[in-house]
């Protein structure tokens, strides 16, 4: 058994995935590309965090975010996610008592016209919003912001065709403006057009060669068409312009990692850490590497460093460790990011042999995670098939008795279904003295299924007289 990871984390950064590596999916409110930890899917790429159409610009060229950005995100000035969480462009503003007639917009400033465009922009009145951008080019506006603004509002109504013409005019109009070049790409990438979407990238390199962000947005369309050499040239450009960054380092190693080579590969997440104060992404991505080259002890390995949260000083199974706690050198990771990281770390020692580790650790895991039913499920599993049927039934009868009351319906029933399974399977070994235990165990805990019913008619009538 494979206990299959479907939650994946994304922290933010520059990160190439495992499946699902990147839903380019268009939406009305904003392009998302969602990445995870893992092996390169030949292929597909993300970028940092979440990719996000830049927001609309003012008169003064500030960007006016749309909706609202999560707590835990900031956003740089190309709009990209620069630490923790995800942006998304919203519709949530609502504007009260906004009816602006033809006449006094005749009397009014391109500037405070561009400012009254973009908020019926934000709020969703497109055609008003469309009315008023008019009226900024008739002012003698600014048209490159205009074509712009333009361009994300046709973006969010799923107009296509009119929101790359829009981003193209003001390419034409301003062959500087950067953020028309990268939401075009990006638009481009979402759809699947890897092609045009590396040109434009291209364009704005021709610009701007040292650019770091188009570097990565470049780099990340050639790995899309498995070009893996400009890629390359691409990513180590980008590492050359910002040094101090892990992305780039992870970027080529995954690289590395699709062409086969893991040993470079690990040397580049190797080069990350010395850089870098917090290291269990890099770690984690190292683990899994490891793990889709079938080097399992080094993967367990990898993954018992993040939960250890220092180089490598966790001793798998070792006492007194708590999977829910934070690491010893700062880098907390949150409880559920931890869960899936054991759970990676057991699945490496099952694969490599270790089932007595794999077994050990697992136990702590159900302990420090009462409400995860697949780790419960795991857990019974590998005793069952390493017949220590008389072991699952101790373990889960203590775990019962101590845990129920924190679980939720779906572990509860996933604890009894363990119990049923022991049942059946010592009625089907005829193994008598199990039996008799489990029945008691029935009986304390007011527990009963089609089982129990058999098993207490089997014992019945072997206690009757011949």
């Amino acid at each position: 058994m494979e206990l299959k990871l479907s939650m994946r984390i994304n922290l933010g950064g520059v990160l190439l995935g495992n499946v699902p590596t990147m839903l380019g999916v268009v939406r009305k409110s904003v392009i998302l590309m969602w990445v995870s930890y893992g092996s390169l899917v030949m292929g597909l790429i993300g970028s940092i965090g979440s990719i996000n159409l830049i927001g609309s610009i003012n008169s003064t060229g500030l960007m006016n975010s749309i909706g609202s950005i999560n707590s835990t995100g900031s956003m740089n000035s190309i709009g990209l996610m620069s630490s923790i969480g995800s942006m998304g462009l919203t519709m949530g503003l609502k504007m009260v008592g906004v009816n602006i007639g033809v006449k006094e917009l005749r009397g009014q400033s391109a500037a405070i016209l561009l400012e009254q465009a973009n908020k019926f922009s934000e709020a969703g009145n497109f055609a008003e919003a469309e009315r008023y951008y008019e009226r900024v080019l008739e002012k003698g506006g600014n048209k490159a912001i205009v074509y712009f603004n333009l361009g994300n509002m046709y973006f969010r109504q799923d107009r296509l065709s009119a929101a790359v013409s829009y981003y193209r005019k003001v390419i034409k109009a301003a062959p500087l403006f950067k953020n028309a070049y990268l939401n075009l790409g990006k638009l481009y990438y979402a759809i699947g057009d890897y092609v045009r979407a590396l040109g434009i990238f291209r364009g704005y390199l021709g610009v701007d060669g040292k650019d770091y962000d188009t570097l990565v947005l470049a780099g990340s369309a050639a790995v899309a068409l498995r070009d893996y050499y400009v890629a390359l040239r691409y990513f180590n450009d980008a590492l050359a312009s910002e040094g101090d960054r892990d992305e780039p380092y992870i970027l080529i190693a995954q690289v590395y990692e699709a062409v086969g080579d893991i040993d470079r590969a690990i040397g580049y997440l190797d080069e990350a850490e010395l850089v870098v104060s917090e290291a269990s992404r890099l770690r984690r991505i190292r683990g899994e590497m490891y793990m889709a080259a079938g080097r399992y002890e080094a993967a367990a390995s990898a993954f018992a460093a993040v939960l250890a949260g220092s180089g490598g000083d966790f001793a798998a199974g070792s006492e007194g460790d708590d999977f829910a706690a934070g690491g010893s050198s700062g880098e907390e990771l949150s409880a559920e990011e931890r869960y899936y990281v054991a759970v990676q770390m057991v699945e490496a020692f099952e694969k490599a042999g270790l089932i007595n580790l794999a077994i050990y650790d697992l136990k702590r895991l159900v302990v420090a995670y009462p409400r995860e039913s697949e780790a419960v499920s795991y857990l019974e599993y590998l005793l069952l098939q390493e017949g220590r049927d008389r072991e699952a039934f101790e373990f889960f009868g203590e775990f019962y008795v101590a845990e129920r009351a924190q679980w939720d319906k779906r572990s509860r029933e996933a604890v009894q279904s363990v119990f049923k399974n022991l049942l059946a399977r010592a009625y089907n070994e005829r193994d008598v003295t199990l039996m008799k235990d489990l029945l008691s165990y029935y009986d304390e805990n007011d527990l009963n299924d089609e089982y129990a019913v058999l098993v207490r008619n089997y014992i019945l009538a072997e206690a009757e007289p011949q």
